[in-house]
């Protein structure tokens, strides 16, 4: 009969540690890891009161997680590496029991605390990382206990399971606390790299029509634009990798006529290739392709593959980009294809498995030829997988070129003929002969950006009402009604969230389209934005030229 009796507990007690360790395997949250272990701790030891304390620097062990304990205890409670009650389990590193804390009256700080709870033996399990004890499970009953050999046992597997479990929590809280540190560096890093960029962009923008006044003004001001953008395109791929890596990517797909993007991608790269030498071949179908995608990301890929094609093809050399339809044995499985091929250095062939991995280059270290952070390849993969496609590279070797082939599906896309759409910067010329007439409110901290927009709008035939702290846009915007406000949200006073809910109670001012013109460029800064009521969100630096078009859109009743 005892026989059995053991065997029943011992089959009791597995099943629950069991049951323990399925359900550790699921946690994350040191919280809910500590209320499981509690929860288990409190059938697998039979007690009425249990505690999860860590042992700090000083010896004395913390309470983290408890059951069943009063205010007046845990207030009264002092147990330190020194009190018998716990150096015993400190030298052996294993359970220790306390059958009747009576023995411990005189000796230990804390019997008279536990007599006043109503506590008469302790089971006390040690939670042990490498080694070391760095903390305990302490269980009390409130009579009288004598543990079995099956209920010991158990005990030591719960203190396991108990320490590693807490182990990996707190090292996936560390790691999640270090990721929001992360993401809340690069915002502050972004903000404080894209402001300067506004202004640096803006002004060359401004005085590029005067550039054809003197060689050496053009000359200088297409290398200030180049290596902005250059620096731009840098502080993009950062926050893109971390955005793709943390899966805060979102795409905004569309119906778009992938001919006409690849066209515009083409046509902004002329400026690149034609001081250097090479010569753009660009193949189209006549007729519209219409594919359901992110433009903004699809053009990014496309912008990386030429601009990589051609930074790495030598002067005399030529890049062919060709887009065709795949066809497929249904309409349903239609893709395009986008070949992008070059007469270039080619590439190794013992590089060319890890050409699309992240910070990786064919030719890195300090006698490095060509510039960047070996993100983009990675970033644009990854961008058309997220588009259900995918992205090859192929090369014969070095000094025989490279092709990228990007393939995408055509999800029941259609050929449409038509137009393709205005020219680019058409919007801007025709504003600069017919004026806008607006009345804008600028709110921007940053001097050389808020002379930069004003002198910009100026030239569009708008009245400018400029601020550079909240207080002074909130008296503006109440003396004179703007048409439209274009605000900052990283400033000294009132952040940009706040000012456009106070610029929204003023009277009139309710319904002004608002646009988020700022550093902040993340996917939850957007989100930020939208919520607190602005229309639209753009990150520095601005394209002044998509920045016309939103005011036009956000204006259109007012033009």
């Amino acid at each position: 009969m005892q026989a059995e009796r053991s065997i029943s507990e011992q089959l009791l007690a597995l099943t629950r540690l069991q049951n323990l360790s399925l359900k550790l395997t699921s946690l994350r949250r040191l919280d809910e890891t500590l209320d499981a272990i509690l929860d288990a701790a409190r059938t697998i030891c039979d007690a009425d009161h249990v505690a999860i304390s860590y042992l700090d620097e000083a010896g004395i062990l913390r309470m983290m997680r408890h059951y069943g304990l009063s205010d007046q205890y845990i207030s009264r409670r002092l147990l330190t590496r020194v009190d018998p009650a716990v150096a015993g389990l400190l030298a052996s590193k294993q359970p220790v029991v306390i059958e009747n804390v009576d023995d411990y009256a005189g000796i230990s700080p804390n019997y008279d605390a536990w007599k006043k709870e109503g506590i008469a033996s302790i089971a006390s399990l040690p939670l042990l990382s490498e080694g070391e004890v760095f903390g305990l499970i302490g269980a009390g009953s409130s009579a009288l206990r004598r543990y079995s050999k099956t209920e010991m046992d158990s005990m030591a597997i719960l203190a396991a399971h108990a320490s590693a479990a807490i182990v990996n929590a707190r090292l996936f809280e560390q790691l999640r606390e270090a990721n929001l540190a992360k993401d809340e560096f690069l915002a502050t890093l972004s903000h404080e790299l894209r402001t300067p960029l506004t202004p640096i962009l803006g002004w060359t923008h401004l005085l590029k029509p005067f550039s054809g006044l003197d060689p050496l003004l053009s000359q200088g001001l297409s290398a200030v634009e180049r290596n902005a953008n250059h620096l731009a395109g840098l502080i993009n791929d950062l926050l893109d990798l971390t955005r793709i890596a943390t899966g805060k990517t979102e795409l905004a797909r569309g119906p778009a006529d992938i001919a006409t993007l690849l066209r515009e991608v083409v046509a902004q790269a002329l400026p690149q290739a034609g001081p250097r030498g090479v010569a753009l071949d660009l193949t189209t179908p006549e007729e519209s392709i219409i594919v359901e995608i992110d433009v903004l990301r699809i053009q990014e890929v496309l912008a990386n593959l030429v601009d990589n094609a051609i930074k790495f093809t030598p002067a005399g050399g030529q890049v062919r980009i060709e887009l065709r339809l795949v066809p497929g044995i249904q309409a349903a499985s239609k893709s395009i294809a986008i070949a992008v091929t070059d007469s270039g250095i080619g590439i190794d062939p013992e590089f060319l498995p890890h050409v699309f991995e992240k910070f990786t280059q064919a030719h890195s270290g300090l006698n490095r030829r060509y510039g960047g952070l070996g993100l983009g390849l990675a970033i644009s993969r990854t961008l058309v997988g997220m588009h259900g496609g995918n992205l090859t590279a192929s090369s014969e070797g070095l000094g025989r070129g490279s092709t990228f082939l990007l393939r995408l599906p055509l999800h029941g896309g259609k050929h449409a003929d038509g137009d393709e759409g205005p020219i680019a910067g058409s919007a801007e010329a025709a504003s600069l002969e017919e004026g806008l007439g607006l009345r804008v409110l600028v709110i921007e901290d940053s001097l050389d950006t808020a002379d930069m927009l004003q002198l910009w709008l100026g030239t569009l035939g708008c009245e400018v009402l400029a601020a550079t702290i909240g207080e002074d846009a909130l008296r503006l915007a109440a003396n004179r009604k703007p048409d439209i406000i274009l605000s900052d949200i990283g400033m000294p006073d009132l952040d940009g969230y706040e000012l456009l809910r106070r610029l929204r109670q003023l009277p009139g001012v309710a319904q002004v389209p608002a646009i988020a013109l700022t550093g902040y460029a993340q996917e939850g800064d957007r989100k930020l934005a939208l919520e607190a009521g602005y229309n639209e969100h753009l990150a520095k630096p601005a394209d002044l030229s998509r920045l016309l078009d939103l005011i036009r859109k956000l204006t259109a009743d007012r033009l």
